[in-house]
C-alpha cells in the first residue's frame, strides 16, 4: 500500500487499466466455456440421427397436405353419399360469422317460393330492379366472388355442373352495406360476407362461415350453397363481373324448392318430389295421431273432412282455402293469449301444398318434431280445435 501511494498517479492509471483489462477477458473467457459446454450437453442428449432420416420428407409432407385438404366438390362428384360421409374428413377454417360484414343474402320468400336476394334491407327478385348501378354492380362483383369460391361448380335439377368461368381473377371483394336487422330471416338460404381491406371472402350457412367449398365437410351443406349460386345466375340472368366487364355464362337449370328441402331435393334427384296436396296433407296429420288423445277414428274424420273440403273448393274453381292459414289464426289466437306471445311462430304451406310448422328460422314437418313440449302442446291443441 505504502509503494501504490508513492507512485505517480500515471504509472498508478496504467496499472488499474491493465488489471480491468484482465479482469474484462476472464469474464468474456468463461461466458464462451459455459456457451460450448451447454452446446455439447445437448447435443450429447440426442439421439444420433441416420443420415437418411428425413430424406424425401418433403414430397411426403406434400402429399400429406393434399389429402387432408381433398376438393369437397370433386369427392361430391364422384362418391356417393355414404360413401363421403364414411371418410375421415377434417374439418377447413372456418371463420366466425360475426368477424366479416355482410354483402348480401339470398332468401327465398316461404309463401311464394320466389328467390330473391337482399341487400341493405331492400329485396330484388331480379337484376333488372336494381336502378342503382354502383349497386348492380357490387352484385355481379359477389356473384363472381361465389363462382371462384365454388371453381365453377353450379347445382342444376340433374347434378352438380361447371361452368367456364371467364378471367376474373382481378375482380375485387365487393364493399358490404350494412343490413338493417342482423338476424337470422325465414327462407335464408345463405349470405354472402366480405373484407375489402383483406380481400377476403366468405359463404354464410346456418351461422357458419366458409373461405372456400373445399372447406365444407357436409355433403348437404356443399349442395346448398351450390343450389343458392344458381338462383344467384338465375337472378343476373347469368351475368357477372369479369376483369374485362360484364360478361354471362349458361343459367343453371334448378327449380326453386323451400328451403327447407332444397337440400334433399338435390341429393336424391331420381326421387319424386311432386306429392298431391291431399297426400301431404295425410301425411302431416298421420303423423299427430300417434302422441294424441283423441281416438284415430276422430283425427281421420278431420283428415277426410280437410280433403273434401280442398276437393270442393277445386271442384267449383275456388282457390280461397288454405289449411295453412285455417289452422294458423287459430294457433296465432292460443299463442296470443299463452307465455309465447312473443315468439314468431306459425303454420304454413309451401307451393307444393306440404303443411309445415315454423318455430324461428326452423322448419318442422310435425308438432312431434318441436322441442318445446308447452309449445307443442299449444299447436296440438289448434289443431285439434280445427
Amino acid at each position: 500500500m505504502e509503494q501504490l501511494g508513492s507512485m505517480e498517479p500515471e504509472k498508478l492509471l496504467q496499472l488499474l487499466l491493465g488489471v480491468i483489462s484482465c479482469a474484462f477477458m476472464m469474464i468474456i473467457v468463461t461466458v464462451v466455456y459455459v456457451m460450448l459446454a451447454r452446446r455439447m450437453r445437448r447435443e450429447r442428449s440426442y439421439p444420433t440421427r441416420q443420415p437418411d432420416e428425413y430424406a424425401g420428407m418433403p414430397g411426403v409432407i406434400d402429399n400429406l397436405k393434399e389429402v387432408a385438404t381433398a376438393d369437397a366438390a370433386t369427392r361430391l362428384m364422384s362418391t356417393g353419399r355414404t360413401d363421403w360421409q364414411a371418410e375421415d374428413t377434417k374439418m377447413g377454417q372456418v371463420r366466425p360469422a360475426q368477424c366479416a360484414p355482410e354483402i348480401l343474402r339470398v332468401v327465398q320468400d316461404m309463401s311464394s317460393g320466389d328467390i330473391s336476394i337482399r341487400i341493405a334491407g331492400v329485396r330484388y327478385t331480379r337484376l333488372g330492379e336494381v336502378r342503382d348501378q354502383a349497386l348492380g354492380k357490387r352484385i355481379l362483383e359477389a356473384i363472381t366472388w361465389t363462382l371462384r369460391f365454388s371453381e365453377g361448380r353450379v347445382a342444376e335439377d340433374d347434378g352438380v355442373k361447371f361452368l367456364e368461368l371467364p378471367p376474373c381473377d382481378a375482380v375485387h371483394v365487393p364493399e358490404p352495406l350494412p343490413p338493417l336487422a342482423d338476424g337470422n330471416e325465414p327462407g335464408e338460404i345463405m349470405r354472402l360476407l366480405g373484407d375489402v381491406e383483406r380481400g377476403e371472402f366468405w359463404i354464410q350457412v346456418a351461422g357458419r362461415s366458409y373461405a372456400r367449398l373445399a372447406d365444407v365437410v357436409d355433403p348437404d351443406v356443399a349442395l346448398h350453397i351450390l343450389g343458392g349460386i344458381s338462383y344467384l345466375l338465375q337472378f343476373s340472368y347469368g351475368r357477372l363481373m369479369a376483369n374485362d366487364g360484364v360478361r354471362s355464362v349458361p343459367i343453371p337449370k334448378l327449380s326453386a324448392k323451400p328451403t327447407a328441402s332444397v337440400v334433399r331435393a338435390l341429393t336424391a334427384p331420381g326421387e319424386t318430389q311432386q306429392r298431391s296436396v291431399q297426400d301431404k296433407q295425410e301425411q302431416f296429420f298421420q303423423s299427430l295421431m300417434g302422441d294424441s288423445t283423441r281416438s284415430q277414428g276422430v283425427w281421420a274424420q278431420r283428415v277426410s273432412a280437410g280433403e273434401r273440403r280442398v276437393s270442393t273448393m277445386r271442384a267449383h274453381g275456388t282457390s280461397t282455402f288454405s289449411l295453412a292459414e285455417e289452422i294458423d289464426r287459430i294457433f296465432q289466437r292460443k299463442l296470443e293469449a299463452s307465455p309465447f306471445a312473443h315468439l314468431d311462430a306459425q303454420f304454413v304451406e309451401h307451393p307444393d301444398g306440404s303443411v309445415r310448422i315454423r318455430v324461428g328460422t326452423k322448419f318442422y314437418e310435425c308438432p312431434e318434431e318441436v322441442p318445446d313440449p308447452e309449445l307443442r302442446k299449444i299447436i296440438e291443441a289448434a289443431i285439434a280445435e280445427w
